[in-house]
């Protein structure tokens, strides 16, 4: 019997946000562990709402690419795990097999002081994700709704909105796309 999965949507949001936000959010299936695991969420932390320096929501993954991005909150350091050293990023984009970069992100720094990652890093490693994913994808053509193949949309109009927990280690970017 088929399941049904649960999608980033746009209606994830409160109206005045909808209204904020810099594109149409890709419809990702939340990622869900294809079995059990012993790496469930325990305790959920809280989702990463991520916004440009002037207050607007959304952060362009080209400018961050680019190092033009400037980032609100760049220099906090949000905790991305109550245990772990490292974090996976996964994105479930329409027509595409879920897609998993593993320890993706660092959460602590290489010095001897292993001092928290700082938002701006992390936002840097969601967008080399980002990209790394557009890379292997381009050369596949999308399964089931070619509204959203990759090829079709270009990275330049690709906004990184909000990150958020889907397992213990485990992170899901919610992506919008400023397609008109």
């Amino acid at each position: 019997m088929p399941t049904t999965r649960n999608v980033h949507f746009v209606t994830d949001y409160p109206r005045n946000v909808q209204n904020g936000l810099p594109g149409m959010i890709v419809p990702q299936f939340v990622y869900e562990a294809p079995r059990p695991t012993g790496h469930a969420r325990d305790e959920a932390l809280p989702t990463l709402m991520f916004h440009s320096a002037d207050g607007t929501l959304g952060v362009r993954v080209q400018d961050v690419l680019d190092g033009r991005a400037h980032i609100a909150r760049a220099e906090d350091a949000p905790r991305l795990s109550l245990t772990g050293t490292r974090v996976s990023l996964r994105i479930c984009w329409p027509g595409y097999e879920d897609w998993t970069f593993n320890n993706a992100i660092n959460l602590f720094d290489s010095t001897p002081a292993k001092k928290p990652v700082k938002l701006a890093r992390i936002v840097d490693k969601i967008a080399l994700a980002v990209s790394a994913f557009y890379s292997e994808m381009g050369t596949v053509t999308a399964k089931d709704d070619g509204a959203w193949d990759v090829r079709r949309i270009p990275l330049e109009s690709l906004y990184l909105v909000e990150l958020r927990q889907v397992l213990q280690a485990s992170w899901q970017p919610v992506i919008c796309a400023d397609i008109h």
